[in-house]
């Protein structure tokens, strides 16, 4: 083996521990990490086991080369062999019988007639690229033009890249452009294979595929080393890649539906759509989820209804003229506020131009679960837009009784009972579960903000995180959580490029931030929430100041001033209850 790929060999490391080497390459933990149990001995010699059941002594692949210089038996190619003929003239010798070559008279493999040095030589009188047919019958009289072993193949690969491309016209058929503007000639296909009869692999002797896929391969390694992805998902999308050339033209645009057709075991999709849009080819024919969900929900309206609602939606999603777009979240709750009201006077009414101001107050002034605020503010988006479009004449959500548009009352916050805080001890297990308890129950901060925490935002040797536009002190109990927390993500991910602090097995693999919903998975909480944590914090250095003091609250956990004073009132009134 070569002393390259020895040196790779010995310097592969466990993605988990970092101490010991893989079970086997294509692995990205070892054999303790794996299966939780100690490794059987080396299969060679009953020693220590070190990687796919072998010690470091019985290694086949750390084992010094049995190569000499020496010349080829059959062929006569001097060069650095580990046996008596070299690698091509066995391949040769597996697939061809002996006799007597017509050329040289030696008993050899020989195939029609001719043996593989004989052959050579045909190859090399008839020229580069072969533009004459092979002269066999003239070999005896040229005599042999020998080579060094190991260079015929590259030699004649140089010839290949030297040749210029051939012109559209002379090309039978061209399919798409590959890499430097290249193209792959291919077979035109004869008809369309179900999928799953497609190849899975690609044959040998492929070259505009092998080449195709070599292409994709090289794109995706690049993506890998920027993003950091680990060898098992690197193993997978190689496997992704190779299935899709298998079975596509290569240089064509690939659809996004039959990469989707490859998911299985041992792949990754995904990752793979990934790789066709970071080189622009991905056709992404997949239909909009977000169109499938609207029109769904919108389902048994009015056929009028339906499509101002679909269109007012539509505008929330991209914005345009006045209306700034809104987010995936928020354009989906004003849709879901909306069509409850839209059910009842599709039973009435044909479009919305039609719903009056009464209508509008007859909605608002029924119970709902909520303080009903979102549904106000949802109508009167919907309404605005249909007469700013002239799909209606009026607003009927304009000068509406202040009672119904009145925003709610601010809830009180209340402290956490003490059994509660129990339970925030099972959290530091896992050094993710107590780091976002620290920044919840000791920072009061949102599960937003954590999300969004950078590492670039930390500064442990000067005591300093920012977060927004405040910067705040590391204490003991924030720089130990920090710093455990750290070292198990540098051992969990050590190759992630992602520049945020909280990681997930998805977000380690790109560069965006984890949701909400996983903050608050991760706290590990039973029946204490991070915004309740937060609450009773706040509360509780509002009475540690001893007075109303809303400033000091306000500059400590960057809150608004109403917010604070409101959090300063419920502290007092709190405690003299």
């Amino acid at each position: 083996m070569k002393p390259e790929r020895i040196g790779q060999l010995r310097r592969l490391r466990c993605n988990r521990c970092g101490l010991r080497a893989p079970k086997t390459p294509k692995h990205a933990r070892c054999w303790q990490c794996l299966h939780r149990t100690e490794p059987p001995p080396c299969k060679g010699c009953g020693g220590t086991y070190w990687m796919s059941g072998w010690c470091t002594a019985c290694h086949p692949g750390l084992r010094a080369s049995r190569a000499a210089p020496r010349s080829c038996d059959t062929c006569l190619a001097w060069g650095l062999l580990d046996a008596p003929n070299c690698k091509a003239c066995r391949s040769f010798a597996a697939s061809h019988q002996i006799d007597a070559c017509l050329a040289c008279g030696r008993r050899l493999p020989v195939s029609c007639g001719y043996c593989r040095l004989c052959r050579l030589q045909a190859q090399h009188l008839a020229g580069p690229g072969h533009r004459s047919r092979a002269p066999y019958p003239s070999v005896a009289r040229t005599g042999q033009q020998l080579f060094l072993a190991h260079t015929h193949r590259a030699l004649w690969r140089r010839h290949d890249q030297e040749r210029p491309c051939p012109t559209p016209d002379s090309s039978p058929v061209a399919r798409g452009l590959g890499p430097c503007g290249r193209a792959w000639p291919v077979q035109g296909e004869l008809f369309t294979l179900a999928p799953q009869q497609r190849p899975r692999r690609v044959w040998a002797g492929d070259e505009p595929r092998l080449a195709w896929l070599a292409y994709l391969s090289e794109a995706a390694e690049r993506l890998a080393e920027a993003e950091g992805w680990s060898s098992d998902l690197r193993y997978q999308v190689a496997q992704t890649l190779q299935a899709l050339v298998a079975g596509t033209l290569p240089g064509l645009a690939v659809k996004a539906s039959d990469v989707d057709r490859l998911r299985g075991r041992g792949r990754n999709v995904t990752r793979a759509r990934q790789v066709l849009r970071f080189l622009d080819l991905l056709d992404d024919d997949r239909p909009d989820r977000a169109d499938a969900w609207l029109r769904e929900r919108t389902k048994g309206l009015a056929p009028a209804i339906q499509m101002e609602i679909i269109a007012w939606a539509q505008a929330l999603r991209s914005g345009g003229g006045r209306m700034r777009a809104k987010s995936d979240l928020t354009w989906r709750h004003y849709v879901a506020d909306v069509v409850d009201a839209a059910h009842q006077w599709s039973e009435r009414y044909g479009s919305l131009r039609e719903v009056t101001r009464d209508d509008v107050i007859t909605v608002l002034s029924a119970p709902r679960p909520g303080d009903g605020h979102n549904l106000v503010t949802a109508l009167r988006s919907l309404f605005s837009f249909l007469k700013r479009d002239r799909r209606a004449f009026r607003n009927p959500t304009s000068r509406l009784p202040r009672r119904l548009t009145r925003r709610p009352v601010a809830s009180i916050p209340q402290p956490l009972d003490r059994s509660v805080m129990d339970e925030i001890g099972v959290a530091r297990e896992s050094p993710t579960a107590w780091l976002v308890v620290v920044l919840a129950a000791h920072h009061a901060l949102t599960p937003n903000p954590i999300r969004l925490l950078r590492l670039e935002h930390l500064d442990l040797t000067g005591r300093r995180m920012q977060v927004a536009d405040q910067a705040r002190f590391i204490d003991d109990l924030t720089l130990t959580a920090l710093i455990d927390y750290l070292a198990y993500r540098q051992t969990r991910w050590p190759r992630t490029a992602n520049p945020h602090l909280l990681l997930s097995q998805q977000t380690a693999h790109h560069d965006g931030p984890t949701s909400r919903w996983w903050v608050r998975h991760a706290a590990r909480l039973r029946s204490a929430t991070l915004d309740a944590l937060r609450c009773d914090r706040i509360l509780e250095e509002a009475l540690a100041q001893g007075h109303r003091d809303p400033l000091h609250i306000a500059a400590t956990f960057g809150l608004h001033p109403d917010t604070a004073q409101r959090y300063a009132d419920a502290a007092f009134d709190t405690a003299r209850a």
